[in-house]
This record gives C-alpha cells, structure tokens and sequence, in this order.
C-alpha cells in the first residue's frame, strides 16, 4: 500500500474562512492518520499567500515594497486589518491549539521572517527557500527515494486552503536538482477546492508552475452542485444554533473554535487589527480529501491541464475550465461534509447538540444582541422563491391549507435547507424579516416577532425542503407572567398538503418534534396564552430561530 504523507496549509488573507478552517481540517487529518497507519501528517503551513499578502499581515496600514507582486487588493485598509486579525489568531489560538492536539506536527508560520523578501522560484540551493518549502522538498525527496514509479511507494500531498506558493518553490528547485516533472509527479500533487484561492491567492508564476501538478476538487461550500449531485456544505458548518465545541480535541481547541465563532471574545488584539467570526470551513474538504487515500491514490492523474482554470461562475463550481473553451468535471468529493464536521468537533452528536442550543436560546432570551450576532451569520439572504413547493397540487387547487399559501405567497427566507414565507393576521401574504437572528412577520408588532392578535395570529410557513418524521425547532421570545405562559404552534403538513397534525412549543431553545408521520411543511403561529386564571391583555408573541428536518 502506497504510503501517504499530507501537508494541510492556509493563506490566511483578508477573509476570515481560515480561522475556522485549519482547526476542523487538522482535526479531520489528525482523527484520519492515527485510525490509518498509511496516512503520515507533516504538519500545517500558515501564510501561504502572495509576498504583499504576507508583507500586510504584518504591517495593514503600510504601503506595499515595490518589489513585490501587485494586487489592488493591497489598498484595501479595511481588509489588511482583518488579515492582521487573522495571523494574530493563528498565532494567539490556533498554533498553541494544534501543538496542543498533535504535539509531532510542524506548524509553520511562513509570515515569520518572510515578509520582506518574495517568493523564490528559481532558487540554486535549499538556503534559498523559505522554511516551509525546504520541509517539503526534503518529503518529496525522500519519497522518490523510497521509489515505486508509477506505483510509488509513498507520496507527497499538499492540501492548499490558500496559495501554493510553498510548493511552487519547491517544484523549481527540484527541477534545478534535476528532478523532472514527470518524476516529480509520481510522488507528489496539490489539491486544492477554492477558485478565489488558485485565481486571487497565488502569483501568477506560481500558479503557472503549480498548475499541471494539482488535483481539482468540486468547491467544497456548497450544498448541491448545479448537476444536482449533494455538495458537502462545509460554507455553514454552525446549523440550527449548534456551534462546533472541540473539547475532545483538547482545551486549546476549544477556546480557539470558541474565538474562531464568535463565541469568546479575542483577547488583546490590539490596534491596527480586525478579527472577523466566521462559521466556514470550507478549506478543511480539501484536507479530508488529503487524507482519505483511496480517494486520492484513485484521483493521483487527474490533474489540471496546461491552460486550465477552476471556474469563477456560478453553477460551475464543480468544473475545470478547459484551455480551449468548455468544462470538464473535477473530482466531485462530498464524503466529508458538515454533519460529519459537526460530529468529529462535537463527539456526541445528541449531548452536544442539546447543550450548545440551549445555552444560546438562553442567552437570545437575556440578550438580544450578543448572541444575536452569531446567529445572524447562519441566515441567508432573502430570495424569491419559485413557489412549487406542491406544485402539482398547487396547480390543480388541491392540497388543502399548503396549497393555498402557497399559490399566494410572496418572498421566501432560505434557511439552511427550508425556505420560510410569512403571512399576516389576516391571512394575506407579507415578508418574512430576518433581524438580528430573530426571524418573524412584518405586520403588527416588532416585525421579528410572531405576534397574535384579536384578529388571529401572524403565521410562518415553511417547506422544509424534504419530509422526515423529526423536526427540530429552536424558539426564542417565550415569556411568563403569572400563571400564564406563551407558546409557539406548531402544525405539521405531509408532502401532499395534507394536515398531520398540531403541537406546542413551551420553551425557548431547541426542541425536537415527532408526528408520527413524515412532515415536509409546518407553520408556525403564537398560540393563545396558555394556563389558567385571569389572562395578560398583551399579546402573545414569539420569535423563529431556526428550524429543520432530521
């Protein structure tokens, strides 16, 4: 069996996706490599990005040196701030993180000592590299030593969440050794996933260099490719309220996952930085793909092509661009995707899940702005929907109250996997508002809220984009007074329109509903004020969080 030996790397400028990235990525790899005796982790390079990349993580307000390489982007103060936030992170949280998990790693901050000089392309001897590119060259190195030809006995692998700058060094002073590329090839490849990385984050003679020698994995953000195939979904990782924890992987990852999401206040950062939370990570499906050997042994020739690009166009996000006009797919790779991201981080799927929404419906309810924040994250931006939800029964006037809603419902919130439309007390259709992570009704009251009224209750349907016998809900805005307590109500529809039936959610926080059938739509109401006695006058109301089918 082919050996495998796996460097994990990040550009960490100007985008926060790196914070969160690296830490769920190298737990990934770490988890793989001690269950497989094939699979080695070198270590984790930081600060694979151009030379002015690099030269603003150190000094944002600077003017770029002339001789390095030029990007607009170098202008951009608000973001050189943000990529000083991100190398602080590295250095404050995620370096001290990851010794901590894997004390045998190397991890290399490549911005230390580099962000004077360029990159080296055509360096004579290994003193001309940087660090990182000599401990990679000495890999490849030996693995052509240990031999195999066409089947290698052990490979090189470098999974770019970034630039391949550190590679691009190293294939040119191979070839000065006298390495050729064919050689070269048969024991070592880049994979990268990210288009804004191998277009925006590697110099031009960088990628020219490092083009024909990298495996093109499908972007790894998204949920579903436009030819219909699942996507991993690593762009959200934080769904219904549940954030990553870490606590199996040691303190220091928790605290970084906790800094990285907006959980924990950074300390210190400092003047002249940004930090930015993030719930991405999409750059940890290209290390998954690293280390899941029959994957990438199976994949080891499908490389790009002299002149070929990975595409910047929406709905071809899972194409190459080939030189000549036209696409070609790339690696589709969704083995590793956010509910699996989600279990390595929280190990116990139920516990973790329960704690986590807990303590921040806890918190919506004490406050609504720190929490708020974070879960604001998690909502998409408001689009039309295409209403053909039960289309055929929409069409033919059946499908009972569903139908009904549907053939006159305006604007839609997508969230996660469910798309959400709002209609007022009395019925006709309005917009769904999407304020401060609180989703509710513009129509009477707060228009965060649903609110019930004399006139009946303001309402919530959503398609939860496929029918399952479990529905988890998360409600915040429920309140007490006296012996009187608000209550969401919950009625669940099948596919066909049809009603199943109705329940009652007492308590802020995540609650899981069963119906006995399989539910495809449900709305949401404020129910009357339940309890007995003498009743408030005010009216009841409520706020949606998040909702979703198991």
């Amino acid at each position: 069996m082919t050996k495998v030996r796996v460097w994990l790397s990040h550009d960490g400028y100007r985008d926060p996706d790196d914070n969160l990235a690296m830490l769920v990525g190298a737990a990934k790899a770490r988890q793989t490599a001690k269950s497989d005796p094939d699979i080695s982790i070198a270590g984790l390079i930081f600060g694979d990005t151009t030379d002015g990349g690099q030269f603003h993580m150190v000094h944002p307000i600077k003017n770029t040196p002339s001789n390095m390489d030029g990007d607009p982007r170098f202008d951009e103060l608000a973001k050189n701030k943000i990529a000083a936030g991100n190398y602080l992170f590295f250095k404050q949280y995620a370096k001290p993180a990851l010794e901590k998990m894997a004390p045998g790693w190397a991890v290399i901050d490549s911005v230390q000592g580099e962000v004077t000089s360029s990159w080296n392309y055509n360096a004579q001897q290994r003193s001309g590299l940087s660090h990182a590119s000599r401990e990679l060259v000495s890999d490849i190195i030996s693995a052509i030593g240990k031999g195999g030809g066409n089947n290698p006995k052990e490979v090189v692998v470098y999974s770019a969440g970034g630039g391949a700058h550190v590679p691009a060094e190293a294939i040119g002073y191979l070839r000065n050794e006298g390495f050729t590329d064919a050689k070269i090839k048969q024991h070592f490849a880049i994979v990268q996933h990210g288009r804004t990385n191998f277009a925006s984050n590697l110099e031009p003679e960088a990628r020219n260099i490092t083009r024909t020698f990298t495996i093109p994995i499908a972007k790894q953000d998204l949920d579903k490719y436009a030819n219909g195939m699942d996507g991993p979904g690593l762009g959200k990782l934080v769904r219904g309220g549940i954030f990553l924890e870490g606590n199996r992987f040691g303190a220091k990852m928790a605290e970084a996952l906790d800094v990285a999401q907006g959980l924990k206040k950074f300390e210190n950062i400092g003047p002249g930085k940004t930090f930015k939370t993030t719930i991405d990570g999409s750059d940890a499906g290209s290390h998954a793909f690293a280390v899941n050997d029959t994957r990438l042994l199976a994949n080891w020739d499908n490389r790009l092509k002299a002149g070929e690009t990975l595409s910047a166009q929406v709905g071809h996000e899972h194409q190459v661009v080939k030189a000549g006009g036209g696409y070609r797919l790339r690696v589709m790779f969704n083995d590793f995707d956010w509910k699996d991201a989600r279990a390595l981080m929280n190990g116990n799927k139920a516990g973790a899940d329960a704690s986590a929404t807990t303590a921040v419906a806890t918190a919506l309810e004490h406050d609504d702005n720190t929490p708020a924040e974070k879960l604001s994250e998690t909502l998409t931006e408001v689009k039309v929907a295409a209403a053909e939800l039960v289309a055929t029964d929409a069409d033919t006037g059946e499908g009972g109250e569903v139908a009904a809603l549907l053939r006159k419902a305006g604007p839609a919130l997508s969230l996660g996997e469910a798309d959400v439309f709002a209609f007022a007390s009395d019925g006709s259709a309005t917009t769904v508002v999407a304020e401060n992570g609180r989703i509710g009704v513009a129509d009477i009251g707060k228009p965060s809220d649903i609110e019930r009224s004399d006139a009946g209750s303001e309402k919530l349907l959503v398609d939860l984009g496929e029918s399952s016998d479990l529905v988890a809900v998360v409600v915040a805005g429920l309140s007490k007074r006296g012996s009187a307590h608000e209550a969401a109500e919950i009625t669940a529809y099948a596919e066909d329109g049809s009603l199943i039936g109705t329940k009652l959610v007492e308590a802020n926080g995540r609650t899981e509903l069963g119906f006995g059938e399989e539910v495809r739509y449900a709305t949401i109401e404020a129910a009357e004020w339940q309890g007995e006695g003498a009743l408030p006058e005010a009216n009841p109301d409520l706020s949606l969080i998040w909702i979703e089918a198991l």
